[in-house]
């Protein structure tokens, strides 16, 4: 039996770095709040930690450290939010600094900044 907690396992499987504040949010009885740090934690969660290609749409596209391509339709939907509560929520990150938006054929290039 593999043991998948095995330090030579937890070494090579890479890590993410994701502020507290986002992991405090996100118990947060405000749901808004919650709902923004669960976003955050996704985006660091998905984030390339090193330079790769992702396909999209049938297109591929180079993404770098601290990038993801989503589609954000499907990501409105995976947290079970309206789109205009989605586009608000990103324009909220996107004027704090905390992530950049480029448009792409079929989806988004998610930068963190933050």
């Amino acid at each position: 039996m593999n043991k998948f907690f095995a330090l030579e396992n937890l070494l090579k499987s890479g890590y993410s770095i994701i502020p507290r504040v986002i992991l405090d949010n996100q118990q947060s009885s405000c749901k808004k709040t919650a709902l923004r740090a669960d976003i955050l934690s996704y985006f660091y969660q998905k984030a390339y930690f090193a330079k790769g290609d992702v396909v999209l749409d049938g297109r591929i596209y180079t993404c770098f450290r601290g990038e993801l391509i989503v589609n954000q339709k499907e990501l409105a939907a995976f947290f079970k939010t309206e789109r205009r509560q989605w586009n608000r929520i990103m324009a909220e990150f996107t004027s704090e600094n905390i992530i950049r938006v480029d448009r792409l054929r079929g989806g988004s290039r998610i930068t963190i900044l933050a």
